[in-house]
């Protein structure tokens, strides 16, 4: 899973959480009312474990760690399902879940955690974005904020219920109207398609391929680029990099097209992203983070999705092999936005 599908996982969990407060506040009685209040604290439990996925993938590749974090969540999730959710009272304004104070307590504090790890994760990437323009930066610190003031009014807000056992506020979810509404003021000027490329821009590590080589499927080169000042492949690398692409051509990836898959060769990591007519093959030294397997995903489909209509055949491919050279100048060194 890509950075952007962890964060899109992200927005559908608390958006399903505020639609059941909705439904909670509005229950026909309270043995319902301890239903979706259960279902409401596992859809936040779920935002917590796909926004930490999201800050750790734009710098980190996947690994035992993201599996390991699966373990805790699965703990919460078995809480609010069994001694967290103690029963509900009526109030003035309607349900109010009565909860276990040390259960919450404990509930509480791994989603803190998974978020504070996330915003860890992110203002590491903030500082790393070497990509981004001043302006494109101001965008992206203001998202970053945003989720900071939601994050904490939400904790903070969660914390005072289980030190209290106050009645719960009647709406939790209108604690997302702080973000939104900044959200709104900061970046209402821009447009989708902007706020989307800033967006990638900050998914742009520090770590880049040093050589990318457009294959087509005829299984010839199309395009091939070097940084400036990196020496020239060794003839061993590209009997590698050769074999590597005919088995991929020939056999297929073992998964739908657009899955990435990458080999070590020497002291640089292969990676190979197949397009419908295109095979994108970059080297680059250390290990890939999710943020850049995702921008090479993205970096076919863009090509394929302009030139798409060229490239059934290597002969008219070549027509367009200035455009192909282009494109991987912009996966080596990204232009500024």
């Amino acid at each position: 899973m890509a950075p952007e599908k962890a964060f899109v996982s992200m927005c559908l969990f608390i958006g399903l959480w505020s639609l059941l407060d909705w439904v909670f506040l509005h229950a026909p009685d309270l043995g319902t009312a301890v239903l979706v209040g259960k279902f409401r604290i596992s859809m936040i439990t779920l935002a917590s474990l796909a926004l930490f996925y999201f800050g750790r993938w734009l710098t980190h590749p996947r690994g035992l760690v993201d599996v390991l974090a699966i373990l805790p969540v699965l703990g919460s999730l078995a809480i609010s399902w069994t001694f967290l959710a103690r029963g509900a009272v009526q109030e003035p304004w309607g349900p109010s879940l009565v909860r276990d104070p040390v259960w919450s307590a404990v509930w509480v504090t791994q989603v803190a955690a998974y978020t504070v790890l996330s915003f860890y994760y992110l203002a590491q990437t903030l500082r790393k974005s070497t990509f981004s323009s001043g302006t494109t930066r101001t965008k992206l610190v203001a998202i970053f904020l945003a989720l900071v003031i939601g994050a904490v009014s939400w904790i903070a807000t969660s914390a005072y219920v289980t030190l209290t056992q106050a009645a719960t506020f009647p709406a939790y979810s209108a604690l997302v109207l702080v973000p939104g509404l900044l959200l709104l003021v900061l970046l209402a000027p821009e447009s989708s398609e902007r706020l989307l490329r800033a967006f990638r821009r900050m998914m742009v590590g520090p770590a880049r391929p040093f050589a990318a080589i457009w294959y087509h499927n005829s299984g010839r080169a199309l395009a091939q680029l070097l940084m400036p000042g990196e020496q020239p492949l060794d003839a061993s690398i590209l009997v590698d990099l050769t074999r590597a692409v005919d088995h991929v051509l020939s056999t297929g990836l073992p998964s739908h097209t657009g899955s990435l898959r990458g080999m070590t060769v020497g002291e640089y990591r292969l990676m190979l992203e197949r397009g419908r007519h295109l095979t994108l093959v970059t080297l680059l030294r250390g290990r890939p983070s999710e943020a850049l397997r995702s921008e090479l995903r993205l970096a076919v489909r863009d090509f394929e999705a302009i030139h798409g209509k060229r490239l059934g055949t290597w002969e008219s491919a070549t027509e367009i092999a200035e455009r192909a050279i282009e494109a991987l100048d912009e996966v080596l060194n990204p232009s500024m936005l």
